[in-house]
């Protein structure tokens, strides 16, 4: 939902309440990891200018990308669902899905986007500690804080 907000693709009125909010750009939208999409999101994302990486090309494929995306003159806006972490780290909420991120691909995504374009801000989402039973989100989450703000963001 975040995402169609900042793009302007719903809550129009709410986003014309914001000073100076002007929608994203598909061609500049990066959507990392997407696994468990319903069919009217993975809808939209197959008609759409977005750059969707899965999990799997996230590694080898990101630095590239955005190497080759028009970003000068932006700032980056990294919204971190950590349910995009793999199960096998921790259990971010009560709806894992299989076959996420490492920590390492994460924090590796992480680190590309700051090398490629400034960071303007962030968030990280999608957390239910009550479900987080040995705290392994917590501590990946920590780890992306440290990866978004690293050299003084």
């Amino acid at each position: 939902m975040s995402l169609a907000i900042t793009m302007g693709l719903c809550w129009h009125h709410l986003g014309g309440t914001v000073p100076g909010f002007q929608p994203v750009e598909a061609e500049s939208t990066f959507l990392l990891g997407a696994r468990d999409l319903d069919p009217k999101e993975a809808a939209l994302l197959e008609g759409s200018a977005i750059t969707a990486v899965p999990v799997s090309e996230i590694p080898e494929r990101l630095p590239g990308l955005l190497a080759r995306a028009p970003l000068a003159d932006t700032l980056a806006y990294v919204h971190l669902d950590v349910d995009v972490l793999d199960p096998a780290v921790g259990h971010a909420n009560y709806l894992p899905a299989p076959n996420g991120l490492s920590l390492p691909d994460l924090t590796a995504a992480i680190a590309a986007v700051r090398a490629r374009v400034s960071l303007g801000a962030a968030a990280l989402t999608s957390y239910s500690p009550e479900d987080d039973h040995d705290q392994g989100v917590c501590r990946a989450a920590f780890a992306a804080i440290d990866a978004i703000v690293a050299n003084g963001a």
